[in-house]
């Protein structure tokens, strides 16, 4: 099975979202031990996050974390897809944000 692109880590590197979610405790200001109680998540785990032996957290733990603390997900388009990348990679244009807006929305690019 093939990991999908968007997944690939250096080896060692961990998540940004820990990072975020580090954040978020902080902001909150309490401790790891009540974010445990709160998110059901134990305090290995948050200590794992926090000294960076756990890489890649499952996302239903961060889940429960971040929604303890008040907090969602939201899954925010950032522009040109990775497939419409590849695309016109093959066939040497260079795609920006504003070209695949505009040929999603239907405008043609000579306009």
């Amino acid at each position: 099975m093939k990991p999908y692109q968007a997944y690939f880590f250096r080896p060692k590197e961990q998540d940004p979202v820990v990072d975020k979610v580090r954040t978020i405790i902080d902001d909150a200001n309490v401790s790891l031990s009540k974010v445990s109680t709160l998110s059901g998540v134990s305090r290995t785990t948050l200590d794992n996050w926090d000294k960076g032996k756990t890489l890649r957290p499952q996302f239903c733990t961060v889940m429960a974390v971040v929604r303890a603390l008040g907090h969602d997900v939201q899954f925010v388009p950032t522009g040109a897809t990775l497939v419409a990348q590849k695309r016109s990679a093959k066939r040497g244009v260079m795609i920006t944000k504003r070209s695949f807006n505009n040929r999603r929305a239907g405008v043609s690019p000579l306009h």
